[in-house]
């Protein structure tokens, strides 16, 4: 007997976050593209938007810009955010018992 297996993912590098769509509105318009972004996302850094813009994590019509690109309104943008390395930091753990020998995290 032959038993399909689901293909599991034990990668140690954190799954691609989803891309945010963002349509560019009216008020945007004459604005670069990192100071677009920068106020349509405003959880996120200006400086972190325009090192994702040059590492290809923004696109508009499925083209990598620059930063400093100009928007007119209307404009569909894709935006991947890239994870942090301060966002996998590890977090504290409950000790439930430890000795010299053996130590219970819960």
């Amino acid at each position: 007997m032959i038993l399909a297996a689901k293909h599991q993912n034990y990668s140690a590098a954190p799954a691609a976050a989803a891309p945010i769509r963002l349509i560019v509105p009216a008020d945007c318009a004459g604005l670069r593209l990192d100071q677009a972004v920068a106020n349509l996302l405003p959880e996120f850094s200006r400086n972190r938007i325009s090192r994702w813009i040059r590492d290809g994590r923004v696109v508009m019509a499925g083209q990598a810009l620059q930063p400093k690109t100009r928007v007119y309104g209307g404009e569909s943008i894709d935006v991947t955010p890239a994870e942090e390395p301060g966002e996998l930091a590890a977090q504290p753990e409950d000790i439930a018992f430890i000795n010299a020998l053996l130590a219970k995290v819960d």
